[in-house]
């Protein structure tokens, strides 16, 4: 939480976070993107997932939350947590500590197919995407074929009349010629 001046005469109020309400009062709490924190947050979540309460200074009032027994927490990020790639450019590297609080739940994910062909019912177009993201694995290439891409290249071409040529470039716009080659097969 933070103190903000809002109250009479621009004093300053208490205003809480979303994850202090679902520490406090139960609930489940999701830090999307954890490997973008901020590693000062992270150090105060740390404390609080490990020691069943936390320090909040700014809420004079009332300075330790207790951990509510219904609060659950998740985190969800792109990499496993040792920072940036080529990929992901913009990740931090997780502390050991963070890691740990989670490490237990882990759950891999890869991409759902079946939701995949629902966002793109176009079988061809479908199985074109797939096979360059197989291809991109093979060959060990840092790209990668998104479930957004391959929702949005069904609307361009389903509502905007794109062709599959003209997808398949906006793919590989910026793409290196080898790596080309080498997803497309030719």
């Amino acid at each position: 939480g933070r103190l903000v001046p809002r109250g009479e005469k621009g004093q300053f109020e208490f205003v809480t976070t979303q994850f202090l309400e679902c520490y406090e009062n139960g609930g489940v709490f999701l830090f999307d993107e954890i490997d973008a924190a901020d590693s000062n947050v992270l150090l105060v979540v740390n404390s609080a997932l490990a020691n069943g309460e936390m320090s909040v200074p700014s809420r004079h009032a009332n300075p330790t939350a207790k951990r509510h027994p219904d609060f659950v927490c998740f985190a969800a990020a792109n990499t496993w947590g040792r920072g940036a790639d080529r990929q992901y450019c913009g990740r931090n590297e997780l502390d050991e500590s963070t890691i740990d609080r989670f490490r237990m739940g882990t759950v891999p994910m890869d991409y759902d197919e079946t939701l995949e062909r629902q966002l793109c019912p176009d079988d061809a177009l479908y199985d074109l995407l797939k096979t360059y993201r197989e291809r991109i694995r093979d060959n060990r290439l840092e790209r990668i074929v998104s479930t957004r891409f391959i929702a949005q290249a069904y609307v361009k071409k389903h509502s905007h009349g794109w062709d599959t040529e003209r997808i398949t470039t906006k793919l590989f716009q910026g793409w290196r010629d080898d790596e080309i080659r080498r997803v497309k097969g030719a």
